[in-house]
Order: structure tokens, then sequence, then C-alpha cells
């Protein structure tokens, strides 16, 4: 992996139970299906490649209190995506729990990573939605990657805003779980204000 120590520092704080894809520039393509066979953090380093991404939905999943959680994000894609989320959503973007974030350094771009509670997790489905004049934002899990470390085409690199060195992947808020099942039960579409 090339920037192998610079990666490794960037992840080493993140939880045992988070699974990996390598990527080039964003991208995960290499020969191996990243959702059959997921990486541990120390299997990924290992491999070609100039980035990481984490694995959402049952693929990183976790234990709390007793209870199973996968990893969904709440991705934010430019200038008033928070307007389109909460148009969509039912709730300003800024009640959303602070949670670990990355982000690629681009203006107004984020990710925020949650655990979703297990019984939600078929439930929700991976939205991608905005409205007119405003970017878009998007709801992942499932067959999904977020990136979290390594190269990007358009900026230095991806890092931190909120590291796992020192902020917890917060349980995803009940207004996010309620408004993304209402949405998942929907098409995909890009409405208008």
């Amino acid at each position: 992996m090339r920037a192998r120590h610079k990666i490794f520092e960037a992840l080493k704080n993140t939880p045992e139970g988070l699974r990996f894809c390598r990527t080039w520039d964003k991208r995960a393509k290499y020969p191996e299906n990243q959702y059959q066979n997921p990486f541990t953090l120390e299997e990924v380093l290992e491999l070609d490649g100039n980035g990481v991404g984490v694995l959402l939905g049952r693929h990183s999943l976790t234990t709390i209190n007793g209870k199973k959680y996968g990893l969904g994000a709440v991705d934010f894609d430019g200038t008033d995506s928070d307007l389109s989320f909460e148009h969509h959503v039912g709730f300003p973007a800024k009640q959303l729990t602070k949670t670990v974030t990355v982000s690629s350094g681009k203006k107004d771009r984020k990710q925020m990573l949650y655990w979703i509670p297990e019984d939600y997790l078929d439930l929700l489905d991976a939205k991608e939605l905005g409205i007119e004049g405003c970017s878009k934002f998007e709801l992942r899990i499932g067959n999904q990657y977020s990136m979290v470390a390594g190269a990007h085409d358009e900026t230095p690199g991806y890092f931190w805003v909120n590291s796992p060195a020192d902020t917890s992947i917060a349980i995803a808020p009940i207004l996010l779980l309620e408004g993304w099942e209402e949405l998942s039960k929907k098409k995909n579409i890009y409405s208008q204000r």
C-alpha cells in the first residue's frame, strides 16, 4: 500500500469490528469482491492501492451493551447539502450526534459514521438525494463503502474531522433512523422545493 505508514497512522484507532477495502483514487477496482472478502486493517495495508475504504452495513459490526450494530454513513456532498438533508430527513443536520467524521478536504464535504442497530439494518437502503439549487447528500449502508484514508484526486487526501482517537462512532440518533427508514420506502427522487 502506498503511504502505508501514513494510512496506518490515520486508521490505527478505528474500532476492531471495522472491515476495509483497498482503493485506487477512491475506487475499489481490484479483482476481489470487497464485500465477500473484506480485509482487516492489517490485511488491507499489505495490499496494493493508495487508499482505504471502510465497509458499511453488516460488513463492519460491533456489539455495544449486548446489542449488535452495523456501520452506516451520512455523506454531505457540497454546498447546502445540509439543506437537502433537512428537506428529506426532516430535521437540521446540525442536530446530528457528534461522531467520527472524515473529509476529502473539498468545500462543504464530509462523511459522518454511525452505528446502526441490527433491527434497522435490513430496513434501510442507500439513498442519494438533493433539492434544486443545493448539493446532494447520501445515506450509505449495505454493500457500500466510505473512504477513510488515502489519496484523493483533487485534494492532498482524506483526513479526520473527528478522529477515532478522540471521538467514538456514535449510535445513530432515532430521528435519523426513522427518517432514513421512511426514505427507504420511497424511490430515489431528486425533489424540488
